[in-house]
């Protein structure tokens, strides 16, 4: 017996910054699926519950990376040409390049201090010859 699947809808959305990181200027932003509280649309497929564009990705590339990275920085984003296999690595650099690392701490009087990474001052270090 076949089983339903509900089928995934999308609107196109127009971002400017996709336009500026120079990919395909459209997200196919999920309609159909639920949010998950990280805010990635989700599916259950054979007992197992996917995030929406990691699971669109390995179906139509066959592929299964550690990370499927959003290029747009779009969570609800399942635009193929916005998703790319990677590393853990790979991801957390890209968030670093783009300028959405944020970093937690707890100053001196047990405050909790977050700051975006392009406010925080690295030391300058010099690679040893």
């Amino acid at each position: 017996m076949a089983r339903y699947r509900k089928e995934i809808q999308y609107e196109k959305v127009f971002y400017q910054r996709n336009v500026d990181l120079g990919i395909d200027p459209e997200c196919h932003e999920c309609t159909s699926h639920g949010i998950n509280k990280l805010g990635y649309p989700t599916i259950g497929s054979e007992g197992i519950t996917w995030h929406l564009h990691r699971y669109m990705y390995v179906q139509f590339t066959g592929e299964k990376p550690p990370v499927v990275m959003h290029l747009c920085d779009n969570r609800k984003c399942i635009n193929l040409l916005h998703l790319k296999g990677g590393t853990q690595r790979d991801n957390v650099q890209d968030m670093i390049k783009k300028g959405r690392k944020v970093t937690s701490y707890y100053d001196k009087k047990g405050k909790k201090v977050t700051q975006h990474i392009s406010d925080i001052h690295l030391p300058y270090t010099r690679e040893m010859e």
